[in-house]
């Protein structure tokens, strides 16, 4: 074979080229042979490049019957071609397939790189990553439009769908050269392809088609997102190709529109619309019709080939990998059958074919098991409980080596509902799967189906894994780790049957009781009551017996049962018992029992009426008016089928008169079939003996001792739990309220059989609620409900002591419980807790007292505990009535009702919630509860005091409509009854700090008011709260949550305003101007409009001018408002204590207000914000963001110095404000008081600053030894280090602690190389997360300005003395840094320091070194009388490090004259410099290293402190580790000292010198800090005198230059005057 090409040596066509692309010979031993070898080679031909070759059709003409017989002539060809006999073959399905496979595979890598690009560049965009494994795709051929869902079932598994069927599962691998090869349908196809701009080329099986690109370009779309300006057309204008035809404005830029054809043009649009990307704005008449195509959609048969081949059916082993493998391609996101996969792993797992393995066909499953969840874990760890954003952020950096790693992680979490479907399935069905592996009565909890520790692990791990994709799964998981504690139900009969019998006694958690002692088995919190009645027929007659006793006394133990009898007569058993209420023994009727044990529902429909003659036998004479007698019947080997309770109804309903005249109450009925566990039916006289549905599944006294009846009000859906006497419900309110419909509630009821209610008993059995709650909420049936509500019964009777003191001591374990447990109860929601105790009435008295502690947020405070007695009816044992106990015990207020309906505080809950926060008025609740903690654990650190009581009281303040003053309102306003989106209180408090008490101005928004908008009443509100703080200098907290300035239009004048259109037939043309008619311009109030009169179209109109309203506060006026509030926001945090909190999205204003007020923290969930991301991503036209964080979250406003403090709930936010006024002074007035401290003041500090980088935290606050865990102590009190600001500036540390007590601002210095990190803008794809390398000890733009800040922080109404612990080597001065403003925020230090007011102590630590500007500008005589600085022994501070300085100061030259000068070996060359040079050379570079560090140590003596005291810059060195006592009483001098000049109005200098000379005079030894301390702090009346005498003379020096100035006349009126005023 040989070919020739038409390209030249040049890479061009060369001058001989035809229109072929080259020639091929064949040569055989015959013609035909020849033929056959060119069709071979023919066929195996292969053209790359953008080439049409006709090599198929070459092949048909040689396999043509007149080519093969040689018959052919020179019109042979030409006959063919006119008469296209030949063509290319042609399967248009076939080719449609091939094109959409090629498209797809080649999207999917196209979109992977891109994914992997925007993520090495920092980005953390998953927008549209499921797209990759499932997407639309259509392709139009021959006209016709085919519309594929396209699904990846592996990484090179593609299948088509058409209409919802499967038509091609294809395996697609690419090769090296990138060609494609495609296997289905049993063959396999070569796909190439190039995409050019008139559609697709590409190249099937060596046949090369075009697949032309579709578009109607009569249709005029827009391909931006915006505004529409204007038609440059008017419509019906003529449109020219390639020309303009609309302008659009989209990012704040006006674009032109281009039309690709000519045509006369049709508006579907008018100006001023807005538009997206896609939208039609018009349609074009096309000058040519001939461009226009109809496409019609595929509607037939796709034809494709399904010959899958005939493979032999895979092993049982091959299969059973196979089932892995597609559950495994389930889990890592491709797109499988979640039901079939696991179905079909199921069946191959349990296929009794498959060979044996080493530990058996069980152990083989758990294996398979264990390794799908961890798995499924291995990606969901990372996701479960944190937002995607933040995940991305760690995974980029974690995986930026391996993005295709990533990729994987990604696609694997998009798909999480499938995922979760599958774990969820397999574990449902595990319980069944020992019985199916192994064959036999193997269940889930028998010995013989033991799951691994593995596999155990796994399963917890999904148990704790949280949020909503999750919620199902750990639910799933948490029962399954239930289930599986427990011993097999046959280990527990057993041991039931050895107590029942007295063979052992029972096993408790305070000691073994006694063999045969069944009281302690009734009275036993952990009876399993539901095992009792498989015992009733058991073959020993003593357990039988003992069974019924204590399955008879447990139902009814909060009863008295007075006696039990077990009857066998007539082939008829029963337990005969009688029982009385046991709260008022002596006024409750005797109640009669009977409980009769048969086999099955056909034996107790023949026994029935012996049963009730045995009823009516027992009851006797006794009172059968009232129904109150009961009756159990057991039926022990009845099996559950669907239809029993009706039949068991049936069979009742055939003696209801019978059973009415007998008085009884209920029937209950009990079937099962041993070992399994019961069912229970009962049939109430209240509901004709007919089913109640409330007490299906219930032992018979459960849900009268759940008080189920008081949910009456709700619709009742239960929830399964392992606890047969803890029950969770999801009551849905029966009527609707508001605009949001029907509430729903978590609803928990709980019996405690538990003794110890007051020694632990309370906490245990609540934490146990709040765990079930947490579990239950997992379900996704609780999904919207609003608040959860916790009952708990204890039955047990509490005899602690005497009533009040029992009552006192049971509401105290209470209050403590919520307060320690406020976040989980708050996580929970829990808005209500009720507790029913029974106390005796003295000790030893029968009568027991009903009492109930309830801790309830219905009065608005947030669990407000009080408590009621209650008093029942002792007939019916219902309550009457619920009478408060007050503080004396004293009986208040009564009432009885059911549980009531949500009302409008319920509904603002709900709705404050719903948004992720706290609804405003329960902060108070929080705040309340943070202190108590904030007691008890200061009472634990320092071993002394006692809580207070009444420790918080909140008054709200009003602000009055008539003069605008703002007051404390004369008496508490019913919670939620605010009709402004703002309320504030008050607040006073007794706190650690101020024992007697002290007051904050709280203010905050309320979401729930029109979302927390600020229109024009909330900003009259805002702004006088903060004046009537700032007046009394008393501290503010903001609480924020809101949506920004209020909109609003005039929506009066929407029904009634009209349009005045160019045409009135075709409104697309757009319109003139907007009017009213006259009647309706005069029924509106003046200045609703403003109209101007006009005659239009034969009418009088009123056309608008300008739309004014009667409602003050919907539009520019609230700018206003904003204005107002930011600059008197401004001012407050000059003046007073400012602070917020961001609990909520915060918006525009809102945002601004918390940075006005500077100090910040920030709760997870609660975004600072101007525009909202879906407002972002309709103007960017893409989704670019995800959620609001990405503009204003933590992870945005933390690294950028924004917010100080994060917090994860509003629980840790309240604790965290009053953490940050434990700091702060009662007023601006005034300095925060010290607080005792267990700390000693006089310890020494341990850890020691190193050479090497170290944490300065350590520093500042000690840590403990990784050695033994003891404490090493740092320069602060031990615990009270609060840092801020802890991810901005990381270069420097800043905070705030205490020394002996006191309050300080603190500023470190970080020693270690820290990262800056600017985040990647999600909407320039080409941006990059940029990672900034900041050396310890060096000063950058952000720490820098954070210095400043946090300087000007500690100075404005904090009033805290300052300390700076020094250890900079100056400023970054790189060209980055100068222009990131280095220069601007160094400068900011010292113009914060220079107004300082307090004591500033600089302090350069052991080992550090304070040089060059860093010096400059924290240098003690920027403000002479308030700052002082200090060094330790072994600091250093200079202009320049000795290297530095020597490369200038004491270069090679001087080093080697120092030689020359010392060194003896060149003292004696030098005798004869020059016959000894070289030796002298050689002598000199030997030494030279040496006298380079002898030079750095004399540069580096000129910077040790001796100097710096000696030239004066310090005031004294300090030795670290005496640093801690020596700073404090100075800084106990400076303050007292301070607040006498303050006081005075005297200069501080001048008062220092005065003291001195007195204190000197008395013997005082000035220079020492303690004694002095003590003689002012001894002699405070005496010095304030000697203060006051250096004020007064300085005013009469002031008073007597100014007299100067007047005249002798001038003089005697003065003093006139002062005479006249008796002066």
């Amino acid at each position: 074979m040989w070919g020739y090409f038409s390209v030249g040596a040049n890479g061009g066509v060369h001058e001989y080229a035809d229109s072929q692309f080259g020639h091929i010979f064949a040569t055989g031993g015959t013609r035909e042979d020849a033929r056959k070898s060119l069709v071979l080679a023919l066929k195996g031909m292969v053209v790359r490049g953008e080439i049409r070759t006709a090599v198929e059709y070459l092949v048909q003409l040689l396999e043509t019957e007149d080519f093969k017989a040689n018959s052919i002539d020179t019109s042979w060809l030409d006959g063919i071609i006119k008469a296209k006999s030949i063509a290319m073959k042609e399967d248009p399905h076939s080719i449609v397939a091939s094109a959409v496979l090629y498209r797809a595979f080649k999207m999917v890598k196209t979109e992977e790189a891109a994914f992997k690009e925007f993520w090495q560049k920092g980005q953390t965009a998953t927008q549209g990553i499921a797209r990759l494994t499932e997407f639309p795709m259509e392709i139009t051929y021959q006209d016709v439009k085919y519309s594929f869902m396209i699904q990846r079932r592996g990484p090179d598994s593609l299948v088509l769908s058409l209409r919802g069927k499967d038509l091609i599962q294809a395996r697609i691998r690419e090769r090296s050269d990138g060609v494609l090869l495609g296997i289905w349908g049993g063959q396999t196809h070569e796909i190439d392809g190039l995409e050019e701009p008139l559609g697709l080329r590409m190249v099937l099986d060596g046949q090369t088609w075009l697949l032309p690109n579709q578009f109607d370009p009569s249709e005029l779309r827009t391909d931006v997102t915006g505004k529409l300006i204007r038609f440059l057309q008017d419509d019906g204008g003529e449109v020219l190709a390639g020309k303009p035809y609309a302008e659009v404005e989209a990012m704040k830029m006006v674009m032109p529109l281009i039309a690709s054809e000519s045509g006369i043009i049709s508006h579907a649009k008018s100006g001023g619309a807005v538009i997206e990307a896609g939208d039609l704005l018009g349609t074009l008449s096309l000058k040519d019709p001939n461009k226009v195509k109809k496409i019609s959609p595929f509607g037939g048969e796709f034809r494709c080939s399904s010959d899958e081949g005939s493979d032999a059916l895979p092993s049982a082993s091959e299969a059973l990998e196979a089932a892995i493998s597609a559950t495994n391609l389930l889990l890592d996101g491709y797109v499988l059958p979640v039901e079939e996969t696991v179905n079909s792993l199921l069946e191959r797992l349990c296929d009794p074919t498959l060979s044996d393995v080493e530990g058996g066909r069980w152990k083989r499953a758990c294996s398979v098991l264990n390794g799908i969840v961890d798995r499924y874990l291995a990606v969901e760890r990372l996701f479960a409980g944190k937002k995607v954003d933040a995940v991305m952020r760690e995974q980029t950096r974690v995986n930026s080596g391996d993005l295709d790693g990533l990729l994987k992680i990604v696609l694997a979490h998009a798909r999480i509902k499938h995922r979760t479907q599958l774990v969820i399935s397999l574990l449902k069905q595990a319980p069944t799967l020992p019985q199916r592996i192994m064959g036999g009565p193997i269940g889930w909890a028998d010995d013989h189906s033991p799951i691994s520790d593995e596999f155990r692990a796994s399963i917890e791990q999904l148990s704790n894994l949280r949020g909503t994709d999750y919620g199902e799964l750990a639910l799933t998981a948490s029962n399954i780790l239930l289930e599986k504690r427990l011993p097999s139900i046959d280990k527990r009969l057993s041991e039931l049957k050895s107590i029942l019998s007295g063979g052992i006694g029972l096993d408790r958690a305070w000691g073994t009781a006694e063999a045969g002692d069944l009281k302690s088995l009734i009275e036993s919190p952990t009876l399993a009551v539901d095992l009792l009645p498989s015992l009733f027929v058991d073959s020993d007659a003593d357990v039988a017996d003992a069974a019924l006793e204590v399955y008879t006394k447990r139902v009814y133990r909060a009863h008295n049962v007075i006696s039990t009898d077990i009857v066998r007569v007539d082939g008829l058993d029963s337990m005969n018992f009688k029982f009385q209420f046991n709260t008022h023994p002596e006024e409750s009727p005797l109640r009669f029992g009977v409980m009769v044990v048969t086999s099955t529902l056909e034996t107790a429909k023949l026994q029935m009426a012996a049963i009730l003659d045995r009823l009516a036998s027992h009851i006797g004479d006794e009172s059968k008016d009232t129904p109150i007698h009961v009756l159990h019947i057991a039926l022990s080997n009845q099996a559950e089928d669907g239809s029993l309770a009706d039949r068991c109804a049936a069979v009742l309903g055939e003696y209801r008169g019978r059973m009415a005249e007998l008085g009884v109450k209920f029937v209950n009925v009990i079937s099962y079939v041993p070992p399994n566990l019961p069912h229970y039916y009962t049939f109430t006289a209240a509901s004709g003996y007919q089913e109640d549905p409330l007490y299906r599944g219930e032992r018979p006294t459960v849900a009268h001792l759940l008080e189920l009846a008081r949910l009456e009000n709700y619709n009742l859906t239960r929830l399964p739990t392992v606890n047969r006497d803890l029950h969770v419900y999801v009551g849905e309110s029966k009527q609707g309220f508001g605009k949001r419909g029907l509430q729903k509630h978590m609803l928990l009821r709980r019996i405690s059989h538990s003794r110890d209610a007051a020694d632990g008993g309370i906490e245990r059995v609540l934490g146990k609620a709040v765990e079930a709650l947490d579990l239950a909420s997992l379900d996704p049936r609780t999904k919207g409900t609003s608040s959860g509500r916790i009952y708990i019964n204890f039955l047990p009777l509490q005899t602690s002591g005497p009533f009040e003191a029992c009552v006192g001591a049971l509401k105290s374990k209470v209050l403590e419980f919520i307060s320690r447990n406020s976040t989980e109860l708050l996580a929970q929601q829990v808005d209500e807790i009720e507790i029913r105790f029974r106390i005796a009435e003295n000790p030893g008295s029968p009568v027991q007292v009903p009492v109930r502690i309830m801790a309830t947020s219905m009065s608005g405070q947030w669990l407000k505990v009080d408590v009621y007695r209650e008093y029942l009816d002792p007939q019916t044992g219902k309550a009457t009535q619920f009478c408060m106990l007050g503080a004396d015990g004293a009986e208040e207020a009564c009432f009885l009702e059911p549980y009531p309906m949500p009302g409008t505080l319920q509904q603002k809950r709900s709705i404050a919630r719903a948004i992720g926060t706290t609804y405003i008025y329960d902060f108070l609740g929080l705040i309340e509860k943070a202190l108590v903690l904030e007691w008890r654990q200061y009472i634990a650190a320092s071993g002394c005091g006692e809580v207070p009581v009444d420790m918080f009281r909140a008054e709200e303040l009003i602000l009055s409509p008539d003069d605008g003053s703002l007051s404390k309102a004369e008496a508490s306003r019913i919670a939620g009854s605010n009709d402004i989106g703002m309320v504030a209180w008050q607040c006073f408090m007794k706190t650690p700090e101020y024992p007697d008490g002290r007051e904050i101005v709280l203010v905050g928004n309320d979401c729930t008011f029109m979302s927390g908008s600020f229109g024009v009443k909330e900003d009259d509100f805002y702004f006088a709260v903060s004046q009537y703080a700032r007046r009394r200098g008393l501290p503010r907290v903001y609480i924020a949550s809101n949506s920004g300035a209020r909109i609003g239009l005039v929506e009066e004048l929407k029904p009634y305003f009209k349009v005045a259109w160019n045409d009135a037939s075709n409104p697309s043309v757009g319109f003139k101007y907007l009017y009213l008619s006259p009647d309706d311009f005069a029924a509106f109030p003046s200045g609703t409009v403003n109209a101007s009169e006009i005659v239009d179209d034969g009418e009088t109109r009123m056309k608008l001018d300008d739309i004014i309203g009667q409602i003050h506060g919907i539009g520019v006026e609230n700018l206003r408002g904003s204005g107002m509030i930011a600059g008197e926001q401004s001012a407050a945090y000059a003046d007073a204590f400012t602070l917020s909190y961001i609990t909520g999205r915060s918006v525009g204003i809102g945002a601004y207000l918390c940075r006005l007020g500077q100090r910040n923290i920030q709760m997870t969930n609660g975004p600072l914000i101007l525009t909202g991301y879906l407002a972002l991503n309709k103007l960017l036209g893409r989704e670019v963001y995800t959620s609001q964080d990405q503009l204003g979250g933590p992870q945005v406003m933390m690294p950028n110095g924004v917010s100080h403090m994060q917090v994860d709930d509003d629980q840790e936010g309240v604790r965290a404000i009053l953490r940050w006024l434990s700091y702060v002074p009662c007023n601006c007035f005034s300095r925060s008081p010290l607080l005792p401290s267990a700390d000693p003041v006089d310890r020494k500090i341990e850890f020691k600053p190193t050479k090497t980088p170290y944490d300065p935290r350590h520093m500042i606050a000690g840590i403990e030894s990784v050695e033994d865990g003891s404490w090493v102590g740092g320069f602060f009190d031990k615990g009270s280090w609060t840092e801020t600001m802890a991810e901005w500036g990381k270069s420097v540390v800043c905070g705030r602690a205490r020394l002996g007590g006191i309050s300080m601002g603190v500023i470190a210095v970080e020693t270690r190389l820290m990262e800056q990190r600017i985040p990647a803008d999600p909407a320039n794809p080409e941006s990059r997360e940029a990672v900034l390398a900041q050396a310890g000890q060096v000063w950058f733009p952000d720490s820098a300005y954070k210095t400043a800040t946090a300087i000007r922080d500690f100075n404005n109404a904090e009033n805290l003395p300052l300390i700076i612990f020094a250890n900079w080597r100056g400023f970054s001065g790189g060209t980055r840094d100068m222009y990131g403003e280095i220069l601007k925020f160094g400068a900011m230090i010292v113009d914060e320091l220079r107004v300082y007011r307090h004591p500033v102590f600089v302090y350069i630590p052991p080992n550090g070194e304070l040089r060059g500007g860093a010096w400059v500008v924290v240098d003690p005589t920027i403000n002479e009388a308030r700052m002082e600085m200090y060094a330790d022994e072994e600091s250093r501070g200079g202009i320049l490090e000795p290297p530095g300085i020597c490369e200038v100061k004491f270069r090679d030259k001087d080093q080697k004259a120092a030689m020359h000068r010392l060194d003896p070996v060149l003292l004696e060359l030098d005798q004869e410099p020059e016959a000894n040079r070289d030796e002298i050379a050689s002598r000199e570079a030997q030494l030279l290293p040496m006298y380079t560090q002898v030079a750095h140590e004399f540069a580096d003596l000129h910077d040790r402190s001796g100097r710096m005291l000696a030239k004066g810059v310090i005031r004294d060195v300090v030795t670290w580790e005496t640093a801690r006592e020596y700073f404090y009483h100075r800084l106990r001098r400076r303050l007292e000292i301070d607040d006498l000049a303050m006081r005075a109005g005297a200069d501080l200098a001048v008062v220092e010198s005065h003291l001195s000379s007195v204190a000197i005079k008395n013997n005082v030894d000035w220079n020492d800090d303690a004694v002095v301390t003590e003689w002012l702090q001894a002699n405070i009346e005496f010095v304030k005198g000697e203060v006051s005498s250096i004020s007064r003379g300085a005013a009469i020096e002031e008073a007597v230059e100014k007299f100067k100035s007047l005249d002798t006349e001038a003089l005697q009126l003065v003093l006139q005057k002062l005479d006249a005023e008796g002066k």
